[in-house]
């Protein structure tokens, strides 16, 4: 990690996945002993975290003290953490410089397998604090290991005549059409080893799996395995309000009529011919839908998938945050390998035509969007799901809309604040420092080269522009961009001085 990078750290607050520490040992009176090691349990039971070991944060600012031993205070941090703490996988320590002086980096993973104990006790991260967890969210953290199958489980009640077992039949005909199963086989058996039945003392029963694949009524025992689809344009004023319900292939096919007929279209000229186009691709939508059924919390009894169509949004809500260790950046960049709480139900929903390759969703969403002209959806998760969330333009807006071209999503070379930036822009056609702090979640110093970066490219600019000084200033995309296209500008009147940003 450089110099640049280090001073990004510096000029954020302690969050959720950071905390700064001045050395292991307690520096004032009162301190907690062992917050180091409590920092890491919770960062293993949230999102994962850094510690920097050789930084003082008052709440106001940070400073870099170093440290005078750095790998003392390693070595005493992985004693504390062994004796307190149950991780699987141990952190991983870097040394860094900063003018001469030492920092010790702890980076903690999200766990694989939580819950993971400091002391018998399961902490989690929330803002800059380790708390206790409650009953629920121990209980779902449960959940969310990665070795555990959930929709492998039976249900109570649930017997064998509470599927259909001509669907389950046909869907063994097309595995073996496909070779994956071989033909003779006992059905029963072959619903068995592929997860859709269960066999148990009292006979063969359905898995949760079972039942929302080829159900005759699922939400008998899964009240809340269904679709809670609306659409308003004002408040409290509903235009349409539907529960969308039944086996996991009616889901998607009533949730894909529902949005083909709310979700609004405009005309294109194509050659010679006038072409309708969903405001949003339609394939993005669906891919979305199909995202948050595979992979929703389905023991999460309380909660549903929400799809809301708004003015100028649909946000689709699935129940279920991602499962360790992924992360959406992890998964926006390919690094990942697929993971999902639902192995049976995500394997039937590919076989069955549905889903295209495992793990490509979210990219294949981002690339339809961008080609649509449209900004990328906003994509995020918490401890209580999994969100994607389309904007785009009402009709009633003036056609010369600025958008940013594809082309400049695809060849310059931005990283993810970079794309942040754009993207609070486009949604908001013109941001100032405030918006995009409060956007980024980082102070204007973190991100200040990146305001740069965008300018000398003439991505955006600057209004009014540097070296100007003003407390109204604002950011814009350069004039050259309009409708989705770039236009030729005269550039001979551009004032000089890129120097100064703020």
């Amino acid at each position: 990690m450089n110099k640049d990078k280090i001073q990004e750290v510096i000029d954020n607050f302690e969050n959720t996945d950071l905390e700064f520490r001045t050395d292991l040992k307690p520096q004032k009176e009162n301190e907690e002993k062992y917050r180091a090691a409590k920092t890491a349990s919770a960062f293993y039971n949230s999102n994962g975290g850094e510690i920097y070991f050789g930084i003082t944060e008052d709440g106001k600012k940070r400073k870099v003290v170093g440290l005078k031993q750095p790998q003392v205070t390693e070595n005493n941090f992985f004693t504390q953490i062994n004796a307190k703490c149950n991780f699987d996988e141990m952190p991983k320590a870097e040394f860094l410089k900063y003018n001469e002086k030492n920092i010790l980096l702890i980076r903690c993973p999200k766990g694989a397998k939580p819950p993971y104990k400091f002391d018998n006790r399961v902490l989690i991260r929330s803002g800059s604090n380790n708390l206790d967890a409650t009953e629920e969210a121990i209980a779902r953290l449960y959940r969310d290991r990665v070795d555990y199958s959930q929709d492998k489980n039976v249900l109570a009640g649930a017997t064998i005549k509470d599927i259909d077992i001509d669907e389950a039949e046909a869907y063994i005909e097309g595995l073996q059409m496909l070779d994956e199963v071989a033909e003779g086989d006992d059905n029963l058996r072959i619903l068995t080893n592929i997860g859709i039945l269960k066999e148990e003392k009292q006979g063969y029963v359905p898995t949760i799996a079972g039942l929302l694949l080829f159900g005759i009524n699922p939400q008998i025992f899964l009240q809340n395995a269904i679709i809670k689809a609306d659409i308003k344009y004002e408040e409290d004023k509903w235009i349409d309000i539907k529960n969308i319900s039944g086996t996991i292939s009616n889901q998607i096919r009533e949730a894909e009529k529902f949005l083909m007929k709310h979700v609004e279209t405009s005309a294109k000229i194509i050659g010679f011919k006038r072409v309708e186009e969903y405001r949003v691709p339609m394939l993005a939508l669906r891919e979305a839908i199909i995202n948050a059924i595979a992979h929703r919390d389905y023991l999460n009894m309380s909660g549903a998938i929400h799809l809301e169509i708004r003015k100028n949004s649909i946000k689709i809500m699935s129940p279920g945050r991602l499962l360790p260790p992924l992360t959406i950046k992890k998964i926006l960049t390919g690094t990942f390998i697929p993971l999902t709480r639902n192995a049976i139900i995500a394997e039937a929903i590919q076989k069955s035509g549905f889903m295209e390759r495992r793990g490509n969703g979210l990219v294949l969403i981002k690339r339809l969007t961008r080609a649509a002209g449209l900004p990328e959806p906003i994509i995020s998760t918490d401890d209580n799901g999994f969100y994607v969330e389309f904007i785009f333009s009402s009709e009633t807006e003036v056609d010369e809309k600025v958008a940013l071209p594809s082309i400049i999503w695809k060849d310059e070379n931005l990283d993810n604040d970079m794309e942040k930036i754009l993207q609070l822009i486009e949604r908001h056609d013109k941001v100032n420092l405030k918006i995009l702090e409060k956007g980024l979640k980082k102070t204007r110093g973190a991100f200040s080269n990146k305001i740069k970066y965008l300018m000398d490219k003439e991505i955006i600019e600057r209004f009014p522009p540097p070296p100007a000084k003003s407390p109204r200033a604002y950011y814009a995309l350069h004039n050259r961009f309009v409708n989705g296209e770039i236009k030729n500008v005269d550039n001979s009147q551009k004032t000089s001085g890129q120097q100064t940003i703020f």
